[in-house]
């Protein structure tokens, strides 16, 4: 028989968001604030530079489209990125809620799962009368615990209710687009 092993270590967790809770008591209207600077290298090819504020951790990714849409296939297109940043998200949710609730040493397991979907013919301007969002996503958390099942629902409840990407989908968030050519502002405009 096989020893089960919790996948959670408490200094990454308990200790984590013990020292962050105390920090967010001094300063409770801080934000998390990040920033994506994106250029197009060729065709579909994009660079995108990340930076998270206040921490100084800062990544370059590329995206790209598939081969049957005009890219080289080269690296994830930008929908694969969106659609995994919303699972992350929410999976992140699930450790930090899990230490909260007490389960670290009761879960074994976490695996996550998003799906979504949204239809093509807006996104190539053959019907601009239909929106091209998203037509839904589902989320699936299967995990190995032996904590109580009403625990784990309660857990999955919370890390969905605190997720920030989970509830910029589910709430109206401001949207705004500004256009600057050749360094002057020519338009600026929200949905």
């Amino acid at each position: 028989m096989m020893e089960k092993k919790a996948i959670f270590d408490r200094k990454f967790t308990v200790e984590v968001r013990n020292q962050k809770r105390e920090e967010l008591k001094a300063n409770p209207n801080a934000e998390a604030l990040s920033t994506v600077h994106a250029e197009i290298v060729k065709n579909h090819l994009m660079k995108a530079k990340m930076n998270l504020v206040p921490s100084d951790y800062s990544w370059t990714v590329f995206s790209d489209e598939p081969v049957h849409f005009g890219g080289e296939g080269s690296v994830p297109n930008m929908f694969a990125y969106f659609v995994t940043g919303m699972l992350l998200c929410e999976t992140a949710q699930y450790v930090w809620n899990a230490t909260e609730l007490g389960l670290t040493d009761k879960i074994y397991k976490i695996e996550t799962s998003i799906e979504g979907a949204f239809p093509l013919a807006p996104l190539f301007g053959l019907d601009d009368n239909r929106n091209p969002a998203l037509t839904g996503m589902q989320f699936t958390a299967k995990i190995e615990s032996d904590a109580d099942p009403n625990e784990i629902e309660k857990l999955s409840k919370q890390a969905a209710a605190r997720c920030p990407a989970h509830q910029s989908l589910t709430t109206r968030v401001p949207y705004t687009n500004r256009v600057i050519l050749n360094g002057k502002k020519i338009a600026e405009f929200s949905d």
